[in-house]
Protein backbone atom coordinates (compact mmCIF):
# COMPACT_ATOMS: atom_id res chain seq x y z
CA UNK A 1 0.00 0.00 0.00
CA UNK A 2 2.64 2.43 0.81
CA UNK A 3 4.14 1.86 -3.15
CA UNK A 4 0.89 2.68 -4.90
CA UNK A 5 0.57 6.06 -2.41
CA UNK A 6 4.00 7.10 -3.40
CA UNK A 7 3.07 7.84 -7.61
CA UNK A 8 0.54 10.74 -6.70
CA UNK A 9 2.74 12.35 -3.81
CA UNK A 10 6.04 12.33 -6.48
CA UNK A 11 3.86 14.07 -9.24
CA UNK A 12 2.19 17.07 -7.21
CA UNK A 13 6.15 17.47 -5.82
CA UNK A 14 7.28 17.39 -9.59
CA UNK A 15 3.97 19.53 -10.55
CA UNK A 16 5.41 22.04 -7.78
CA UNK A 17 8.67 22.44 -9.04
CA UNK A 18 7.85 23.07 -12.51
CA UNK A 19 4.96 26.02 -11.55
CA UNK A 20 7.47 27.89 -9.51
CA UNK A 21 10.08 27.73 -12.77
CA UNK A 22 10.65 31.86 -13.50
CA UNK A 23 8.62 32.25 -17.09
CA UNK A 24 10.67 33.16 -20.09
CA UNK A 25 9.78 36.54 -21.43
CA UNK A 26 10.19 38.12 -25.11
CA UNK A 27 11.72 41.44 -24.97
CA UNK A 28 11.41 43.74 -27.95
CA UNK A 29 14.20 46.99 -27.95
CA UNK A 30 11.79 50.21 -28.66
CA UNK A 31 14.34 52.80 -27.26
CA UNK A 32 14.41 56.23 -29.23
CA UNK A 33 16.31 59.12 -27.46
CA UNK A 34 17.73 56.66 -24.98
CA UNK A 35 20.14 54.09 -25.93
CA UNK A 36 20.95 52.73 -22.89
CA UNK A 37 20.26 49.26 -22.73
CA UNK A 38 19.61 49.10 -18.98
CA UNK A 39 16.78 51.67 -19.20
CA UNK A 40 13.34 49.82 -18.21
CA UNK A 41 11.31 51.85 -20.65
CA UNK A 42 13.93 51.09 -23.57
CA UNK A 43 11.90 47.83 -23.63
CA UNK A 44 8.43 46.05 -24.52
CA UNK A 45 7.28 44.87 -22.42
CA UNK A 46 8.70 47.17 -19.86
CA UNK A 47 11.83 46.25 -18.02
CA UNK A 48 15.49 45.60 -18.43
CA UNK A 49 15.39 41.77 -20.11
CA UNK A 50 16.38 39.02 -17.56
CA UNK A 51 18.57 35.57 -17.33
CA UNK A 52 16.43 33.29 -20.23
CA UNK A 53 15.24 35.84 -21.94
CA UNK A 54 14.49 36.42 -25.69
CA UNK A 55 15.45 39.77 -26.66
CA UNK A 56 15.15 41.04 -30.56
CA UNK A 57 16.75 44.47 -31.81
CA UNK A 58 15.45 45.96 -35.04
CA UNK A 59 14.52 49.19 -37.08
CA UNK A 60 10.70 48.04 -36.56
CA UNK A 61 10.85 48.80 -32.58
CA UNK A 62 12.65 51.21 -31.22
CA UNK A 63 14.93 54.21 -33.74
CA UNK A 64 17.93 54.05 -31.37
CA UNK A 65 21.11 51.80 -31.76
CA UNK A 66 21.95 50.78 -28.42
CA UNK A 67 24.91 51.30 -25.62
CA UNK A 68 26.02 48.55 -23.24
CA UNK A 69 28.12 49.82 -20.43
CA UNK A 70 28.10 46.44 -18.29
CA UNK A 71 26.93 42.74 -18.62
CA UNK A 72 23.20 42.29 -19.53
CA UNK A 73 22.23 39.27 -18.04
CA UNK A 74 22.55 35.64 -19.67
CA UNK A 75 19.99 35.59 -22.08
CA UNK A 76 18.53 32.27 -24.16
CA UNK A 77 18.53 34.26 -27.56
CA UNK A 78 19.51 37.61 -29.00
CA UNK A 79 18.47 38.52 -32.54
CA UNK A 80 19.88 41.95 -33.72
CA UNK A 81 18.74 43.62 -37.58
CA UNK A 82 19.43 47.06 -38.81
CA UNK A 83 20.69 48.11 -35.43
CA UNK A 84 24.01 48.85 -33.73
CA UNK A 85 25.20 47.69 -30.16
CA UNK A 86 28.01 49.42 -28.91
CA UNK A 87 30.29 48.18 -26.10
CA UNK A 88 31.50 50.99 -23.61
CA UNK A 89 33.43 48.69 -21.36
CA UNK A 90 36.59 45.88 -21.96
CA UNK A 91 34.73 43.77 -19.52
CA UNK A 92 31.55 43.77 -21.54
CA UNK A 93 30.21 40.73 -21.90
CA UNK A 94 26.90 39.27 -24.32
CA UNK A 95 26.16 36.20 -22.64
CA UNK A 96 23.24 34.16 -24.94
CA UNK A 97 22.45 30.43 -25.70
CA UNK A 98 22.33 31.83 -29.43
CA UNK A 99 23.51 35.10 -30.64
CA UNK A 100 22.37 35.87 -34.28
CA UNK A 101 23.59 38.80 -36.13
CA UNK A 102 21.33 39.94 -39.29
CA UNK A 103 21.51 41.97 -42.12
CA UNK A 104 22.41 45.86 -41.46
CA UNK A 105 23.18 44.53 -37.71
CA UNK A 106 26.68 45.59 -36.03
CA UNK A 107 28.20 44.75 -32.83
CA UNK A 108 31.15 47.55 -32.58
CA UNK A 109 32.69 49.45 -29.65
CA UNK A 110 33.56 53.32 -28.19
CA UNK A 111 36.02 55.16 -30.47
CA UNK A 112 40.02 54.80 -30.47
CA UNK A 113 41.30 55.76 -27.20
CA UNK A 114 44.44 57.18 -25.08
CA UNK A 115 46.66 54.61 -23.00
CA UNK A 116 45.14 53.39 -19.45
CA UNK A 117 41.61 53.04 -20.60
CA UNK A 118 40.80 49.99 -21.81
CA UNK A 119 37.23 50.25 -23.17
CA UNK A 120 37.64 48.98 -26.98
CA UNK A 121 36.40 45.10 -26.82
CA UNK A 122 33.47 43.38 -28.36
CA UNK A 123 32.86 39.86 -26.21
CA UNK A 124 30.34 37.11 -26.77
CA UNK A 125 29.93 34.20 -24.79
CA UNK A 126 27.55 31.55 -26.31
CA UNK A 127 26.68 27.90 -27.75
CA UNK A 128 26.37 29.38 -31.50
CA UNK A 129 27.11 32.59 -33.18
CA UNK A 130 25.66 33.09 -36.50
CA UNK A 131 26.91 36.03 -38.19
CA UNK A 132 24.24 36.63 -41.91
CA UNK A 133 25.71 38.02 -45.24
CA UNK A 134 25.56 41.85 -44.17
CA UNK A 135 26.10 41.57 -40.79
CA UNK A 136 29.55 43.10 -38.88
CA UNK A 137 31.50 42.92 -36.17
CA UNK A 138 33.29 46.22 -37.20
CA UNK A 139 36.08 47.41 -34.49
CA UNK A 140 38.52 48.83 -36.96
CA UNK A 141 39.93 51.84 -36.05
CA UNK A 142 38.42 51.19 -32.84
CA UNK A 143 42.18 50.39 -31.11
CA UNK A 144 44.80 52.97 -29.24
CA UNK A 145 44.35 56.33 -30.93
CA UNK A 146 47.23 57.72 -33.40
CA UNK A 147 49.60 60.39 -32.63
CA UNK A 148 48.23 63.88 -32.71
CA UNK A 149 51.81 66.18 -32.72
CA UNK A 150 53.01 63.41 -31.14
CA UNK A 151 53.60 59.73 -30.73
CA UNK A 152 50.90 57.52 -31.01
CA UNK A 153 49.16 55.36 -27.91
CA UNK A 154 49.55 51.91 -26.88
CA UNK A 155 52.22 49.26 -26.58
CA UNK A 156 53.46 48.80 -29.94
CA UNK A 157 52.80 53.14 -30.25
CA UNK A 158 54.71 54.83 -33.62
CA UNK A 159 56.58 57.46 -32.33
CA UNK A 160 56.95 60.99 -33.69
CA UNK A 161 57.46 61.52 -36.62
CA UNK A 162 55.99 58.97 -38.70
CA UNK A 163 56.80 55.77 -36.82
CA UNK A 164 53.94 52.75 -37.95
CA UNK A 165 52.42 51.37 -34.81
CA UNK A 166 53.20 47.58 -34.48
CA UNK A 167 51.14 44.59 -32.74
CA UNK A 168 51.20 41.19 -34.55
CA UNK A 169 54.21 42.42 -36.16
CA UNK A 170 56.71 45.30 -35.87
CA UNK A 171 56.00 49.06 -37.36
CA UNK A 172 57.35 50.50 -39.84
CA UNK A 173 60.12 53.12 -39.32
CA UNK A 174 59.99 56.60 -40.82
CA UNK A 175 61.80 57.29 -44.39
CA UNK A 176 64.36 59.42 -44.66
CA UNK A 177 62.38 62.85 -43.94
CA UNK A 178 61.17 61.43 -41.18
CA UNK A 179 62.49 59.88 -38.00
CA UNK A 180 59.84 58.17 -36.65
CA UNK A 181 60.88 54.45 -34.72
CA UNK A 182 57.80 51.42 -35.82
CA UNK A 183 56.40 50.28 -32.73
CA UNK A 184 56.93 46.66 -31.21
CA UNK A 185 55.19 43.35 -31.36
CA UNK A 186 53.35 42.37 -28.31
CA UNK A 187 49.85 39.83 -27.69
CA UNK A 188 50.32 36.10 -27.49
CA UNK A 189 49.85 34.45 -31.26
CA UNK A 190 47.62 31.40 -30.05
CA UNK A 191 45.16 33.72 -27.77
CA UNK A 192 45.24 37.36 -28.88
CA UNK A 193 43.33 39.56 -27.03
CA UNK A 194 44.56 42.95 -27.43
CA UNK A 195 43.80 46.12 -29.37
CA UNK A 196 46.35 47.32 -32.07
CA UNK A 197 48.47 50.53 -31.12
CA UNK A 198 48.59 53.66 -32.95
CA UNK A 199 50.77 55.58 -35.17
CA UNK A 200 52.91 58.49 -34.70
CA UNK A 201 52.08 61.55 -35.32
CA UNK A 202 53.76 64.38 -37.03
CA UNK A 203 55.03 67.72 -35.23
CA UNK A 204 54.98 69.85 -38.02
CA UNK A 205 51.16 69.95 -39.28
CA UNK A 206 48.10 68.93 -36.89
CA UNK A 207 47.74 65.51 -38.15
CA UNK A 208 46.54 62.83 -36.82
CA UNK A 209 48.17 59.51 -37.27
CA UNK A 210 45.99 56.45 -37.68
CA UNK A 211 44.48 54.77 -34.83
CA UNK A 212 45.13 50.88 -34.36
CA UNK A 213 42.02 48.52 -34.56
CA UNK A 214 40.42 47.09 -31.43
CA UNK A 215 39.34 43.67 -30.12
CA UNK A 216 36.47 40.63 -31.04
CA UNK A 217 36.37 37.68 -28.92
CA UNK A 218 33.63 34.81 -29.17
CA UNK A 219 33.63 32.23 -27.04
CA UNK A 220 31.11 29.77 -28.37
CA UNK A 221 30.71 26.03 -27.44
CA UNK A 222 29.17 24.70 -30.46
CA UNK A 223 28.92 26.75 -33.75
CA UNK A 224 29.95 29.84 -35.04
CA UNK A 225 28.87 30.42 -38.66
CA UNK A 226 30.96 33.51 -40.28
CA UNK A 227 28.57 34.82 -43.59
CA UNK A 228 29.37 38.79 -42.87
CA UNK A 229 32.14 40.62 -41.99
CA UNK A 230 34.34 40.88 -38.58
CA UNK A 231 36.73 43.45 -39.49
CA UNK A 232 39.33 44.76 -36.68
CA UNK A 233 41.77 46.86 -39.02
CA UNK A 234 43.50 49.96 -38.23
CA UNK A 235 42.61 53.22 -39.48
CA UNK A 236 43.79 55.27 -42.25
CA UNK A 237 46.62 57.96 -41.63
CA UNK A 238 46.92 61.33 -42.94
CA UNK A 239 49.74 63.29 -44.52
CA UNK A 240 53.24 62.29 -42.98
CA UNK A 241 52.11 60.02 -40.05
CA UNK A 242 52.44 56.83 -39.08
CA UNK A 243 50.21 53.96 -39.93
CA UNK A 244 48.32 51.98 -37.41
CA UNK A 245 48.34 48.23 -36.54
CA UNK A 246 45.44 45.93 -36.58
CA UNK A 247 43.63 44.49 -33.45
CA UNK A 248 43.01 41.00 -32.72
CA UNK A 249 40.02 39.03 -33.66
CA UNK A 250 39.81 35.31 -30.88
CA UNK A 251 37.44 32.98 -31.93
CA UNK A 252 36.97 29.52 -29.84
CA UNK A 253 34.41 27.41 -31.23
CA UNK A 254 33.81 23.40 -31.83
CA UNK A 255 32.87 24.18 -35.58
CA UNK A 256 33.44 27.17 -38.14
CA UNK A 257 31.07 27.29 -40.36
CA UNK A 258 30.73 30.15 -43.15
CA UNK A 259 30.31 30.67 -47.01
CA UNK A 260 32.51 32.98 -49.30
CA UNK A 261 30.66 36.13 -48.31
CA UNK A 262 32.29 35.84 -44.59
CA UNK A 263 35.28 38.06 -44.50
CA UNK A 264 37.58 38.32 -40.98
CA UNK A 265 41.06 40.48 -41.03
CA UNK A 266 42.95 42.85 -39.45
CA UNK A 267 45.13 44.72 -41.23
CA UNK A 268 47.28 47.44 -40.36
CA UNK A 269 47.45 50.53 -42.06
CA UNK A 270 49.81 52.47 -44.69
CA UNK A 271 51.93 55.09 -43.91
CA UNK A 272 52.16 58.57 -45.49
CA UNK A 273 54.52 60.49 -47.10
CA UNK A 274 57.49 58.53 -45.54
CA UNK A 275 55.75 57.85 -42.69
CA UNK A 276 56.30 54.13 -41.40
CA UNK A 277 53.73 51.60 -42.07
CA UNK A 278 51.47 49.99 -39.09
CA UNK A 279 52.12 45.85 -38.68
CA UNK A 280 49.39 43.54 -39.06
CA UNK A 281 46.86 42.24 -36.44
CA UNK A 282 46.21 39.00 -34.45
CA UNK A 283 43.43 36.44 -36.30
CA UNK A 284 43.04 32.97 -34.18
CA UNK A 285 40.32 30.40 -33.95
CA UNK A 286 41.05 27.96 -31.27
CA UNK A 287 38.54 24.59 -32.14
CA UNK A 288 37.76 22.94 -29.01
CA UNK A 289 36.45 19.52 -30.14
CA UNK A 290 40.46 18.73 -31.02
CA UNK A 291 42.27 21.79 -29.36
CA UNK A 292 43.64 22.49 -32.35
CA UNK A 293 44.58 26.47 -33.61
CA UNK A 294 43.91 27.66 -36.78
Amino acid sequence: HSRRGAGPSLWLFISTLVLCLPARAEKVWVGSSDSNWFTATNWAPNGVPGNGDDVTISSTGGTANVLLTNSPAALNSLIVSNRTIAFSNWMTVVTSTTVTIKNGAILTTAPAMFDGQMSNRVQVVCADFVLENGGQVDVSAKGYRGGDYWNGNGTGRGTVRGGGAGHGGRGGDGGSQMNGIGGVAYDVANAPTLIGSGGGGDTVTNRVAAHGGGAVLINASGTVTINGTINASAGSSAAYTGGGAGGSIYIICNTLAGTTSGVVRANGTAGQNEGGNGGGGMIEDLRVSNNSHY
